[in-house]
């Protein structure tokens, strides 16, 4: 009876501690053990996740929310961490570790006297807890008490305090004091103590740097390179401090070996590129891209970082044929890496002043992501531009919850609520910028144009010359004052303004840009063209700024001097596909018809982006009477860009002038509606549409499209053609007469002979 009561009992012990491991308090303890055996490998996102669960067992665990603060720290979430060391303090007041965290986190903050706080409760508890002494030295460092400082991390020392952080604080003192023998020797004493410390020999580099000790310097990044070989980081820092000290030679050497050494490591690869353009080695930085590309074929990462380069160097077209290759890469629309790349297509496009290529990427993007961040603040800056204020507040909108801090958004809305004419909005989208960065030079210069759009230039110019009494130098700030002036038309104090920013800012095309503008606006083209030249001196790869010269070139007709630049450029820039493009638009003008062909063409085998090129080409010929070629050239673009609706829109143009069959003007209204879908109400694309109904016979179909794009587009003769003859077709003579005698009153187009005999007849 003795032994089955015994084994009983022993039975019911294992089954209550069965139980007791399957209960909260073990489960809770497995997931902290899993968390500190995330934290001590440094996945820090794991770490968080099993204190988590632990937390969520029992909300009142003391050691799980400390162990939480210490990932948040790692993370460099210091409000995060401040939060899980609170409640920490909260629930175990006497966790003297928990107050000293919260003591560092409050000193980093500034909150000081907050800070001497948690450490005379520290100290009070245990005078010798060595996180608290070690905050203590710091409240004195930060207090400027030196030699106080200087007396508390001895005393640690002596006490058998040996960390990499004391001696650090050490050797602050000393360097407080300005005895830099001393800061050394602490430096070394602490390395003794801690030979494998990467903070002491990056200490002591940075010692040595500032000495110019250089040798030596170098000498111990190459020791954190020993003590961390996977880390390339500690490699670019060397190059970097190489190519400082002007030893291009050695920093090239460095990098070099990085690129040999990490040919699939894409994030090594893109920091070697840019290390090379800190020492302004452009070249080096594109091969290492490159090569990284040909050893990496599928990199996203290592296209986008090249297509920044080249859109930094003024190489946009190359920078679109890499996103391009992305788009090739990633079929599907709705993946972050596609995403990304027409983001990046559309910043591109923006840049550039193509608005109709920046939307078409911004709709893909939006279509497969509404609430994108990046393309719904691109988008709103469209719209800003159009002058769609309406639509630019919704695209903002979007996005303030994401982004509820961000200054620059409520600036962006303050322009969209100006162009609604609601002054109060703007003013109130002003005030929460200003709340969220107060005092910001920003924040102030938009202060100053709303009092402009509100006619008060003598307020916004005290704005910026208030600002300018503090920072003389600033050239954005002498740019925006002659803005002002100019808005006011004060052109004299404008040019002035303008004048001195160039002297500040004589590497800057901004000032010399904003001269020719105001010498255009004053009709003195040959100073604004001299402007623009010198702008192209200081910024030779902008492809904006010779465009803008050879257009203002074109609007005076001096069709000579805009050829003479093409060509130049061209032999500068044999591969500078736009300057071929200018070039065959200035034919076009010229109705010298065999040169422009010519030089669109080269365009276009040099165009990444081959449309506008092509687009041009197919102008060209239509004018020049080559309407077979023309149609070639089109049907080639159709099928090579197929979901461009600017080809859609300029073929199916074509057609309803030049076509001749029933099945053209088919294809022609196939052709105009879809682009109709692409662009929604835009007014171009609304007249074809239009257009190609009345060629198929559809008169109310045609008038519901053409009058709308007759709203805003009053003013072109082609347009007021269309519009007139679908009236006469309708039997409305009256409006037949009105639209028709507009269009008969401006340049050659397809079907001005009809619209001036249709005229002739009412």
């Amino acid at each position: 009876m003795r032994d089955k009561l015994m084994r009983w009992c022993g039975a019911f012990l294992v089954l209550v501690l069965l139980v007791a491991c399957g209960g909260p308090d073990a489960k809770k303890l497995k997931f902290l053990n899993k968390g500190k055996a995330f934290y001590a490998k440094g996945d820090y996102v794991k770490a968080g996740l099993e204190l988590k669960n632990a937390i969520q067992i029992d909300p009142k665990y003391a050691d799980a929310y400390y162990l939480m603060g210490e990932v948040e720290l790692r993370k460099g979430n210091l409000k995060g961490a401040y939060s899980s060391f609170a409640k920490t303090a909260e629930l175990a007041p006497g966790n003297l570790d928990a107050q000293a965290q919260l003591g560092k986190i409050l000193l980093v903050a500034g909150a000081l006297e907050k800070a001497r706080e948690k450490v005379a409760l520290v100290l009070k508890g245990n005078p010798r807890h060595q996180e608290g002494m070690l905050l203590q030295g710091a409240i004195y460092l930060k207090s400027g008490e030196f030699n106080k400082s200087l007396d508390l991390v001895k005393q640690a020392i002596a006490q058998g305090v040996n960390t990499p952080e004391i001696y650090l604080l050490l050797s602050a003192a000393h360097k407080g004091l300005k005895d830099l023998k001393g800061v050394e020797e602490a430096l070394k004493e602490g390395e003794k103590k801690n030979p494998k410390s990467l903070a002491l020999q990056k200490a002591l580099a940075e010692l040595y740097a500032e000495s110019k000790r250089y040798d030596e310097a170098a000498a111990r990044v190459q020791r954190m390179m020993a003590l961390n070989p996977t880390d390339y980081t500690l490699g670019i820092s060397l190059a970097g401090f190489y190519g400082n000290i002007g030893r291009t030679n050695e920093a090239r050497q460095e990098l070099a070996k990085l690129s040999a050494s990490n040919p699939k490591n894409e994030q090594c690869l893109i920091n070697v590129a840019r290390a090379y353009l800190a020492m302004k080695l452009s070249k080096e930085a594109e091969q290492t891209l490159q090569e990284g590309l040909r050893g990496n074929p599928k990199s996203f990462f290592l296209r986008f970082a090249l297509s920044e380069l080249y859109n930094g160097m003024g190489r946009s077209g190359d920078a679109v044929a890499l996103l391009k290759e992305c788009l090739g890469i990633e079929k599907d629309q709705t993946k972050p890496q596609a995403i990304q790349s027409r983001n990046l297509l559309a910043r591109i496009h923006y840049q550039r002043g193509e608005i109709s290529e920046t939307e078409q990427y911004l709709a893909e993007v939006l279509k497969a992501s509404p609430h994108n961040v990046e393309a719904n603040y691109l988008s709103g800056r469209v719209h800003l531009q159009k002058g769609e204020g309406d639509k630019a507040v919704a695209s903002f909108r979007t996005i303030v919850n994401d982004k509820p801090k961000e200054t620059e958004l409520y600036l962006f809305l303050a322009q969209a609520h100006l162009l609604n004419q609601d002054k109060n909005l703007a003013m109130e989208s002003l005030q929460q910028a200003e709340k969220q960065a107060p005092g910001s030079q920003q924040v102030q210069m938009a202060m100053a144009r709303y009092h402009a759009t509100q006619k008060d230039f003598q307020k916004g110019v005290a704005v910026i010359e208030e600002l300018l009494a503090k920072k003389p130098e600033a050239v954005d700030l002498r740019l925006e004052l002659g803005d002002l002036y100019r808005a006011a038309g004060d052109t004299k104090r404008a040019e002035e303004a303008y004048g001195v920013a160039r002297r500040y800012a004589p590497q800057s095309p901004l000032p010399l840009v904003r001269l020719a503008d105001l010498f255009q606006g004053q009709g003195k083209s040959d100073r604004a063209i001299t402007e623009l030249d010198a702008a192209l001196k200081v910024a030779p790869h902008s492809d904006q700024l010779f465009a803008g010269t050879i257009q203002l070139l074109m609007r005076q007709r001096k069709y000579a001097p805009a050829i003479d630049r093409c060509e130049e450029r061209t032999r500068k820039y044999p591969k500078d596909s736009m300057a071929y493009m200018l070039l065959g638009q200035i034919y076009l003008e010229q109705a010298s018809f065999v040169k422009g062909e010519e030089a669109l063409r080269t365009a276009a085998s040099l165009a990444p982006d081959k449309v506008q090129p092509a687009l041009l080409l197919g102008r060209l010929l239509t004018k020049a009477g080559n309407l077979q070629k023309a149609r070639t050239a089109y049907e080639e673009l159709v099928t090579n860009q197929a979901k461009s609706w600017l080809v859609a829109n300029d073929y199916a143009a074509f057609l309803t002038d030049y076509g001749s069959t029933p099945a053209d003007f088919d294809k022609a209204l196939a052709l105009a509606d879809a682009a109709v879908k692409q662009r929604g109400e835009d007014p171009q694309v609304l007249d074809t549409l239009g257009w190609a109904y009345y060629r198929k016979g559809k008169n109310d179909e045609a008038l519901k499209y053409l009058e709308k794009a007759g709203v805003r587009l009053a003013g072109i003769p082609a347009v007021n053609y269309h519009l007139g003859m679908a009236y006469f077709k309708s039997g409305k003579r009256d409006l037949a007469k009105k639209y028709l005698t507009k269009a008969v009153a401006g340049d050659e187009y397809p079907g001005l002979r009809e619209a001036q005999e249709t005229l002739r007849n009412l």
